[in-house]
């Protein structure tokens, strides 16, 4: 992290980084996604062609009634 002390705007001219990446924190390794639905997912393509895995996901939530 940078110390207080220096100016940030000055730091990520001098590194050649935009000042966004100062703050940048690594995290945890490891996903939030909802895996429940992936044995379904790749069945429901071919019903419905047209959508994406995101619509497709919701869909089979909505049709099961999880939502």
């Amino acid at each position: 992290m940078v110390e207080q002390r220096y100016e940030r705007k000055l730091v990520a001219t001098v590194l050649a980084i935009s000042r966004s990446s100062l703050y940048y924190r690594k995290r945890p390794p490891g996903s939030c996604a909802d895996r429940r639905w992936d044995s379904q997912i790749v069945p429901a393509c071919g019903a419905k062609p047209a959508y994406g895995y995101r619509r497709v996901a919701w869909w089979l939530k909505r049709k099961e009634g999880a939502l």
